[in-house]
């Protein structure tokens, strides 16, 4: 705009106005293009229009419109290349990006019981992937039902927003003052473990700085607390149990657990399978995000997993429901395989 009307006011017009904006815009796409001269181009643009239209009355007002057209474009579009010794920002957030990914990559291969057995895993995958081949759909009726590690994992994902104080407090969660009391069968201790040692992330302090610790949330049975951060914690009148969270530096403080999981029981997968005789082996979850409610603790959820038939896994099953609540859920556990994953 300031360019157009510098010009204006010197009087350029005719053959030397074209030949400067074509000399600009040219400048512009030169391997080492200097900033100023990209953002100069846009510009006179509009001028050559004008130029051409031989409306140099008018150029200060079409000029800054269509100048400004031009530039709002091209900024849009425009990729400016590094130069030799600069560093850009996208380049900055793809290092940092590919440091992350390394570390926990690391983290992933030294768990629990030592590196990751790469073969291993692969023929497990191959497995699992054959025998899903085809498939037939369950019969309807009531089943016994095992869940298998990671569809229990993504249950209890669900609905860990019962075990918030906020969510009691605000009349969300059927667990407000219930401590002490038993919700779930003797099997179930529910464990809230920021230093869990198959965790690839662990966490000494929460969002406000206070002090992580591990608790049981359930023990055999019994509940024990909620989960606080400093707000809600002086609200019950109680201490934080350094659950505060924030998803940015400038979101609001929520809570959450940090690595929430059963305690393994002391049978192994087979012998659970064998404990529940003829029943269904829940391998995934579907429609998690829809089909279950945290407050009321109702679920309807597709699912697919193996038919338990004589304590064996036999045929594969797919598309059929699960429904129930996971508040009676924990009441009727009746044991917990030591498969923790």
């Amino acid at each position: 705009a300031l360019t157009g009307l510098a010009l204006d006011l010197a009087g350029i017009t005719g053959v030397p106005m074209t030949a400067v904006t074509v000399l600009a815009w040219s400048i512009r796409f030169l391997p080492r293009c200097p900033r100023w001269a990209s953002r100069l181009a846009p510009g006179l643009v509009g001028l050559l229009f004008l130029n051409l239209w031989g409306k140099w009355d008018l150029m200060i007002l079409p000029g800054l419109f269509l100048g400004g057209i031009a530039a709002g474009f091209f900024a849009r579009t425009e990729q400016q290349p590094l130069r030799r010794g600069e560093t850009g920002a996208a380049q900055v957030r793809l290092e940092l990006a590919a440091g992350v990914m390394a570390q926990t990559q690391q983290l992933l291969l030294q768990v629990e019981d030592g590196p990751i057995d790469e073969q291993a895993l692969a023929e497990e995958l191959v497995k699992a992937t054959k025998v899903k081949l085809g498939g037939d759909v369950a019969p309807t009726g009531q089943y016994p039902v095992v869940f298998a590690p990671e569809a229990m994992a993504d249950l209890l994902a669900v609905y860990s927003s019962i075990f918030s104080s906020e969510a009691a407090q605000k009349g969300l969660s059927k667990l407000a003052g219930k401590e002490g009391e038993a919700i779930a069968s003797e099997a179930v201790t529910l464990v809230d473990d920021p230093f869990h040692p198959m965790s690839p992330m662990q966490w000494s302090f929460d969002a406000e700085g206070c002090p992580t610790r591990a608790k049981n949330l359930i023990e055999k049975g019994q509940f024990k607390t909620l989960l606080y951060n400093l707000k809600t914690a002086n609200m019950a009148g109680v201490e934080t149990t350094g659950n505060a969270s924030k998803a940015g530096y400038d979101a609001p403080v929520g809570i959450r657990p940090f690595v929430l999981c059963l305690n393994p029981g002391g049978i192994s997968r087979e012998a659970l399978l064998q404990k529940a005789g003829n029943g269904v082996y829940i391998q995934s979850l579907e429609g998690l995000h829809a089909g279950a409610n945290a407050v009321s603790g109702d679920f309807s959820l597709q699912s697919s997993g193996f038919m338990i038939e004589e304590g064996q896994l036999t045929k594969y099953v797919k598309s059929f429901t699960v429904a129930g609540n996971f508040y009676d859920l924990l009441k009727n556990v009746k044991d917990v395989a030591s498969d923790l994953k």
